[in-house]
């Protein structure tokens, strides 16, 4: 195996991750658009709302991926070959079982659906739809317990270019299938196609990087590391129960109280919103594995240092993106779809909320999964879980669709939000973890100084054609980052970073000299 620095290879996980996102975003843009136009927002609702529910089934899976990943660490940090082929045959025969359960129990939901689903039309062929749907969660897991070693060996880049490949040509050929048949049937057995192309071709990747891998004649792993996976697969379930409970159950909720239409109405905002937050989400997941080497390898200090870097990160994008969602999204959903697609406010300022917790708090997670910290803080991440169900359904009666959104705020910020940094500040860095909240208070203060600036300063722009919404897009950008810079340009963090982008460019231009 080619050996490369932490740094090289984050990079690498970084950049590719960035441009593959940005492919499909703009297909994911074009996507939505031929899909409200030909299959009409009920069927929006009903995408939304089923894929939620698979997010629900996706349980049995016990958040494994992120155990294995944990796993692979330390033997391929020794060159193990052995014990990584026992590890993959191990986890093969799980998930294997998965796939399975999964079925099973996606099968005995379906007299339920009916209870959940609110629409004033019924929707033909809606148990094929939901089972085509299952079949695609199904697929998805017959190949992971290959794939997910490329990811721990901060290879992502392979997983995350080849996923742009295939979404890429799912997309074009997904809008091909609508317009040509106009029904939602091949629009979704194409996306099943795909899944199953993307896995079988990762599985060859996987064959031609790592062929010291021999899972037929693998050792069964002993007794005691069975019994530590499973305690870690124990600790990842419970994170894995609260993380779908906080995320995956708002559009049930919200279809089952309010209206399956709903569903796809936020899904449009969604669309925009979940799609900028997961190129945010890809530095941070891009950079799970490095850390997961570096909390083997290094000192409490420098891990300390390193956090450091990645929480001002990850501060630095909210304070750029936030502002630039809050003054421009009703202007962009108002020309893409129409007029009748925009949400009240408190709707895009739920959906807003959410958006600055996921890049403030993707450090904290990144760090989770490298350091196994969700072993010593699952059952808060659960009590919060727990929470935001209650408070979703007493402010889904009282606010309606806002109301369920905010509820998943509130439940986190009274449950792990805080205590995560607590545990991971006294145990990994031997320090204080008031210096991480006073941190997060005067940047929470920094953003909403930087959100009333630049709407005075932008919003009086017109955005009512398309060249109009580039411009002033472009002068929003150029204004909050401009703000953002003052703001955080003199910080440590800021200086370690500019340094350490002069070191790779360095580092990069004489291997250019080298090869010239």
């Amino acid at each position: 195996m080619e050996t490369k620095s932490r740094s090289e290879k984050a990079v690498k996980n970084v950049t590719m991750g960035l441009l593959s996102k940005a492919v499909v975003l703009v297909l994911g843009f074009i996507d939505r658009k031929f899909f409200i136009t030909i299959l009409g927002e009920e069927l929006l609702g009903i995408n939304g709302l089923f894929s939620n529910i698979l997010l629900m089934l996706s349980l049995a899976e016990m958040g494994l991926t992120n155990v294995m990943v944990l796993s692979y660490y330390e033997p391929l940090e020794k060159h193990d070959y052995e014990k990584l082929s026992s590890l993959t045959a191990f986890y093969k025969k799980i998930y294997n079982t998965i796939a399975v359960v999964i079925a099973l129990i996606g099968v005995i939901l379906i007299p339920f659906l009916k209870y959940i689903v609110k629409l004033e039309n019924p929707i033909e062929n809606m148990v094929l739809i939901y089972l085509i749907f299952l079949a695609n969660t199904v697929f998805s897991y017959l190949f992971i317990y290959k794939s997910t070693i490329l990811t721990a060996d901060q290879n992502g880049h392979i997983v995350t270019k080849t996923q742009m490949k295939f979404d890429l040509l799912r997309q074009v050929v997904q809008i091909i299938v609508l317009l040509v048949f106009n029904n939602i049937i091949s629009y979704l057995v194409v996306k099943i196609m795909f899944v199953l192309f993307n896995n079988l071709y990762l599985m060859r990747c996987v064959d031609k990087t790592y062929p010291f891998l021999d899972l037929k004649h693998a050792e069964k792993l002993s007794k005691s590391e069975r019994k530590n996976i499973a305690s870690t697969i124990k600790s990842g379930f419970i994170y894995k129960i609260s993380s779908v409970l906080l995320n995956g159950t708002d559009n049930i909720i919200i279809s089952a109280l309010i209206g399956t239409v709903w569903v796809g109405m936020i899904a449009n905002y969604d669309t925009v919103i979940t799609s900028i937050t997961a190129f945010i989400v890809i530095i941070f997941t891009s950079l799970t594995s490095s850390l997961g080497n570096l909390n083997v390898s290094a000192e409490p200090k420098k891990k300390m240092e390193i956090f450091d870097v990645v929480l001002f990160a990850g501060f630095w994008i909210a304070l750029i993106v936030v502002p630039c969602c809050c003054i421009m999204m009703d202007d962009l959903v108002a020309l893409w779809l129409g007029e009748k697609y925009v949400l009240d406010d408190g709707i895009l300022y739920a959906k807003l909320g959410m958006m600055y917790l996921s890049c403030t708090l993707n450090p904290i997670f990144s760090f989770r999964e490298a350091t196994g910290l969700f072993r010593k803080t699952k059952y808060m991440i659960f009590a919060g879980a727990i929470v935001n169900i209650i408070l979703s359904l007493v402010l889904g009666k009282i606010m309606g669709v806002s109301g369920v959104l905010f509820a998943s705020i509130m439940a986190m910020l009274v449950t792990y939000i805080w205590y995560e940094p607590v545990v991971l500040y006294r145990e990994h860095f031997d320090s204080s973890p008031f210096i991480y909240f006073g941190k997060h208070l005067v940047n929470l203060i920094k953003l909403v100084s930087v959100v009333i600036i630049a709407t005075i300063l932008v919003d009086w722009l017109q955005a009512n054609n398309w060249i109009m919404l580039f411009v002033k897009a472009s002068f929003c950008f150029i204004t909050v980052f401009a703000l953002s810079f003052i703001l955080m340009f003199k910080s440590r963090e800021f200086v370690y970073i500019k340094r350490w982008g002069m070191r790779v460019l360095v580092k990069k231009n004489g291997k250019r000299g080298e090869l010239s």
